[in-house]
C-alpha cells in the first residue's frame, strides 16, 4: 500500500507498516541478511520498536500538518492560524453587561469595583465599571455599567440585580432596568469556522452572501456595530419579481428594537457592496457618498421588531427555586435568537419552562402580540418582520403541585 501525501489525500503509515519496513530494510542489507533475528522478541526487534515509535510520530505530525491546511479538518491553534489569515480572528469571552440605576443621597460616589449581585443568587455578582457619582444637593437617579465576574452569557432580567455585596452609606437603591445583555464564551472551531467563512465573503464581492458579510463587518467597520442581523433579497429579472424592481436588492438589518446604527453608515455599506447598475428598494432613504465626493440614494428597510406577550400557569413542586419565576422568564427569552421573518413556536416557548428546577408542569400558555393573549396556537412573523421577547411581557403565575 503507497502512503504519504496522494491525489486522494494523505495516507498515514501505521506503525505495524513501519515496523515491517524496517525489518524487511534489515533483511535486505548484506551486513545482515535475511537470517537476522529481528523478531519483536530480539534485541534488534525492540530496538526496532523503539525507533518505530519515534517514526509514526513524525508521521502523526504529517497528518496534522496537512490537516492544519484545510479548514475544515483544522482544528485548535491550527485553525487559529488559518482562519486569521482570512483576516478572522478567535473571539476571546465577554462577560455579560448590564446598565444599574443607583438612587444616591446628595454628593455620593458609588466607585468603581462596587459589588452587586442578582436577587437571591449571590453567586451571579456584576462589578461596577467606573464611579457613579450625584454631584447635586439632592437625592437622585444615577445610572453606570456593570460587567458579570464571570465570563460568558449570565441571565439577569430586569429588575433583578438588586443586591449590593456590601453596604454603603448613602446608596438608598440599585437595580437594573432592564434585562442584562449576555456575554458569550470563547469561540469553539466550529464557531471560528462559520466566522473565517463568513470573512472571506467580505468586501471584493457583489453576491447576496458579501453585501450580508459586510454589513455584519463591525469588527473591521464598528460604526456598524449593533447589527445583529442582515437579510438581502434579489430580483435578477428584466420584469417585477416578488415585489421588487427588475435587478434590484432589497436589504433588511435588524440593529435592534431601537435603531442603533446611522442610516448613512448603514447605506454606505451597502452602497460599497452592491454591483455597479443595481437599484436598491426599501423604505427607508439614506445616502452614501461616492469615490468623487458625491451623495447616491440608498434604499433599505429596517427589520420591524413584534412585541410578543405570554402568560404562564405552572405547577411547581418544593424544590422549586426561589427565584424560579425570573428564572422562567430567562430562559424563554434566552433560549432563542429569532430572525427576521421567524415564527413563534408555541411548544418550544412552552418547553423552556420545564428546564427550570422544580417545575412539574404548564397547564396554562398563552401567546398573542397584546397583552393578555389568550391564543395558544403559533405566532406567524411576516417577511421583514422581528419577533421581540422581553421578561417585561411575560406573566407566570406558580401553583403548587
Amino acid at each position: 500500500m503507497t502512503y504519504g501525501y496522494l491525489p486522494t489525500g494523505f495516507v498515514i503509515k501505521p506503525l505495524t507498516a513501519i515496523l515491517q519496513g524496517i525489518r524487511e530494510r534489515q533483511w535486505a542489507a548484506p551486513e545482515l541478511g535475511p537470517s537476522f533475528d529481528n523478531d519483536s522478541l530480539s534485541p534488534a526487534g525492540q530496538l526496532n520498536g523503539t525507533f518505530a515509535s519515534e517514526v509514526a510520530e513524525l508521521w502523526e505530525l504529517g497528518a496534522e500538518i496537512v490537516a492544519g491546511g484545510d479548514p475544515e479538518a483544522a482544528a485548535g491553534y491550527a485553525l487559529t492560524v488559518l482562519a486569521s489569515i482570512a483576516g478572522a480572528e478567535r473571539r476571546d469571552p465577554q462577560a455579560t453587561r448590564v446598565l444599574l440605576s443607583f438612587q444616591l443621597t446628595a454628593g455620593v460616589t458609588v466607585p468603581a469595583g462596587f459589588l452587586v449581585h442578582v436577587e437571591d443568587r449571590s453567586d451571579k455578582v456584576f462589578e461596577l465599571e467606573s464611579n457613579v457619582t450625584n454631584p447635586t444637593g439632592s437625592t437622585g437617579y444615577y445610572s453606570g455599567f456593570a460587567l458579570c465576574t464571570e465570563v460568558g452569557p449570565v441571565a439577569a432580567v430586569a429588575g433583578t440585580v438588586n443586591t449590593p455585596v456590601n453596604t454603603l452609606s448613602g446608596l438608598l437603591s440599585v437595580t437594573n432596568l432592564a434585562d442584562a445583555v449576555p456575554g458569550w464564551l470563547a469561540d469553539d472551531d466550529i464557531t471560528l469556522r462559520q466566522r473565517r467563512a463568513d470573512q472571506l465573503a467580505l468586501r471584493g464581492g457583489s453576491t447576496v452572501a458579501a453585501i450580508r458579510a459586510d454589513l455584519l463587518d463591525s469588527e473591521n467597520h464598528p460604526e456598524l456595530e449593533g447589527i445583529r442581523e442582515a437579510l438581502v433579497i434579489e430580483n435578477t429579472s428584466d420584469a417585477y419579481a416578488g415585489g421588487l424592481p427588475p435587478h434590484s436588492i432589497h436589504v433588511i438589518v435588524d440593529d435592534g428594537d431601537t435603531p442603533s446604527v446611522g442610516n448613512n453608515d448603514i447605506a454606505q455599506a451597502i452602497f460599497e457592496s452592491k454591483a455597479g447598475g443595481i437599484q436598491t428598494y426599501g423604505s427607508q432613504l439614506s445616502f452614501a457618498t461616492d469615490e468623487n465626493g458625491a451623495l447616491q440614494p440608498v434604499y433599505f428597510s429596517r427589520a420591524t421588531p413584534r412585541d410578543v406577550w405570554f402568560v404562564l400557569i405552572v405547577t411547581a413542586r418544593n424544590d422549586f427555586p426561589v427565584d424560579g419565576v425570573a428564572q422562567i422568564k430567562a430562559a424563554i427569552v434566552g433560549a432563542h435568537r429569532y430572525t427576521i421573518g421567524e415564527d413563534v413556536i408555541a411548544l418550544q416557548r412552552r418547553a423552556d419552562a420545564l428546564k427550570v428546577a422544580g417545575v412539574e408542569d404548564v397547564p396554562t400558555f398563552t401567546l398573542g402580540f397584546a397583552a393578555s393573549p389568550v391564543g395558544t396556537s403559533n405566532l406567524t412573523i411576516a417577511a421583514g418582520e422581528r419577533a421581540s421577547l422581553d421578561t417585561s411581557r411575560i406573566s407566570v403565575t406558580v401553583v403548587p403541585v
